[in-house]
């Protein structure tokens, strides 16, 4: 029989959430530690260089860069 679900032990204790479920500066650190060591230094420069030709493309025809409201 397998149980609906699984209790899989927490490797360490979850911190309260702050403002408007805000995540702690410590835990934010981390998040972005690993979001920046995630992506060579080349991927992130080759993302940033799309983005900005995008953002030119978009300018002339009054074009927001960003999708709208989901």
């Amino acid at each position: 029989m397998v149980p609906d679900r699984l209790a899989l032990p927490s490797p360490m204790p979850l911190p309260e959430l702050g403002e408007a479920g805000a995540l702690p500066v410590e835990a934010a650190a981390l998040v972005q530690a690993y979001q920046r060591a995630s992506k060579a230094d080349a991927t992130v420069r080759a993302y940033r260089a799309d983005a900005e030709a995008f953002g030119a493309w978009c300018a002339p025809l009054r074009l927001p860069i960003a999708a709208g409201q989901p």
